[in-house]
């Protein structure tokens, strides 16, 4: 009897120790690529310990360089080179013409701009999809550009996402409009209301009528500015005024409204332009007076 109550005792201790063991392993009871938060399980797919947030988080995960931090009031990538992952599978010309518009990037800013592809943990995620998507209109959408994650405090975009939609499209020149159009989204530039400007609305859209063989003087300008951390480009000349970098005179800024016009620009009656005086139209990139006999 004495010799079972000590082997009692020692199975209870030992029971004891491993369950203080597994507990001291912190292993966590959700499947990957769930991590625990709390009692609860959370989404954590780039598997850095954190839970996914919504688009536009704050990234407070890890340690964020600013090698561009002497430009202010311009949203910038913090480093070169940027990366880029093709998260599934594509057509080759859909990838092509997205290589190619790296490449377009990197010569027109004469390097100050850089890409690599990698297969983990890119800056930009690339998706491509044959089928088109369709807005609430029935309109064709060809791309979409979108920021998923920032540091609003430091100004810095983090990362983001491309995706491409109906096999891809090629200007007419061979230029691929339409790829350096997204990725230039990704640096913060605004839309163009000039039929061929790299940035406009749709001209990267109709292929056949398309005539833009590489990125617009005014954007090049900003992004030497930006990305030679304002050594370069800091002075706009417009009309016979100096003005500061990054000056787009005849920009849409989206975020004010559809079609809205800044410093002192007017809408056109041709939708979607603006003008340096009311009631004027565009022909060939040109605003000029509307005249009504």
């Amino acid at each position: 009897m004495k010799t079972a109550a000590i082997f009692s005792l020692l199975l209870v201790a030992s029971l004891f120790l491993m369950n203080g063991c597994g507990e001291s392993t912190n292993q966590s009871p959700c499947n990957k690529p769930n991590i625990s938060a709390g009692t609860e399980c959370c989404l954590d797919q780039n598997n850095n310990g954190i839970c996914d947030g919504s688009y536009g988080e704050i990234v407070q995960s890890k340690s964020v360089e600013d090698n561009f931090s002497n430009v202010t009031g311009f949203k910038h990538w913090g480093h070169m080179p940027i990366t880029y992952k093709i998260e599934n599978e594509a057509l080759e010309k859909q990838i092509n013409l997205t290589k190619t518009a790296f490449s377009k990037i990197e010569e027109e800013i004469s390097g100050l701009v850089s890409f690599k592809e990698v297969q983990e943990d890119p800056d930009i995620s690339l998706y491509y999809y044959i089928t088109p998507k369709y807005d609430y209109d029935r309109n064709y959408i060809y791309a979409e550009a979108l920021i998923t994650e920032s540091n609003d405090s430091m100004n810095l975009t983090i990362k983001g996402e491309i995706t491409f939609y109906a096999g891809g499209l090629m200007c007419n020149t061979g230029y691929p409009a339409l790829e350096v159009h997204e990725i230039l989204h990704l640096f913060k530039m605004p839309h163009s209301p000039l039929t061929n400007s790299i940035m406009g609305r749709y001209a990267a859209e109709t292929s056949a009528d398309c005539k833009i063989t590489k990125i617009d003087p005014e954007y090049i300008s900003c992004l030497k500015y930006i990305y030679s951390n304002g050594e370069l480009e800091k002075y706009t000349i417009f009309k016979g005024e100096v003005k500061g970098p990054c000056y787009f005179p005849n920009v849409v800024y989206e975020e004010e409204s559809e079609y809205g016009c800044n410093n002192g620009w007017y809408q056109s009656v041709t939708k979607g332009y603006c003008c340096p005086n009311p009631n004027m139209k565009v022909v060939n990139d040109i605003c000029v007076q509307n005249i009504i006999p």
